[in-house]
């Protein structure tokens, strides 16, 4: 696993999470030092997470990252 960055808060850290299983990447997010560390598994997947990331982190509030979280939601109610 790699570590490619940090979020503030629980929140932004699961729906970044949320977006990044949305595309087929398995990610853990763990909590160090006072930030939510964002690990990706697969060592061929870490550039293009690392971009998403950069991505994410400007703008953590857009509608495509709402409904990744949403649709994850929606489908761990259902199992």
């Amino acid at each position: 696993m790699r570590h490619i960055g940090s979020l503030p808060d629980q929140a932004a850290a699961r729906r970044f999470r949320a977006w990044l299983l949305s595309r087929d990447t398995a990610t853990d997010i763990e909590f160090e030092e006072d930030q939510w560390a964002i690990w990706i598994h697969d060592e061929d997947e870490v550039d293009s997470a690392r971009e998403e990331f950069d991505a994410f982190a400007t703008e953590p509030e857009a509608e495509r990252y709402i409904r990744a979280e949403q649709a994850l939601k929606t489908t761990r109610q259902a199992e």
